[in-house]
């Protein structure tokens, strides 16, 4: 008689690796969601800091000065506006003087 009930230790180590492998596969891709869900975590807080700055007026550094020129086609009239370029973190504000 010939009963073939269980697993073969050949079978029972095959399935064992293929475990491991997905387990590891699966544990790299959380690893890796995770970092970067903490980096874009910091980079909104940052820009969110930036922007509060920038409402507020404070920490921001000159950056250049700027002439914002335009005219109108049918009559000859030409406007120089003269503008402010400021930069607060990520953020660059343009502002009239």
């Amino acid at each position: 008689m010939n009963n073939k009930r269980g697993e073969t230790l050949v079978e029972t180590i095959t399935s064992l690796v293929l475990f491991i492998v997905i387990l590891s596969s699966v544990t790299i891709m959380i690893q890796l969601a995770w970092k970067f869900i903490n980096e874009t975590t910091d980079m909104y807080s940052n820009i969110d800091n930036d922007i509060v700055n920038a409402e507020n007026k404070q920490n921001l550094t000159e950056e250049k000065e700027m002439v914002f020129s335009f005219s109108i086609e049918e009559e000859d009239i030409f406007v120089n506006i003269p503008i402010s370029v400021k930069k607060s973190g990520r953020l660059r504000i343009y502002e009239t003087k």
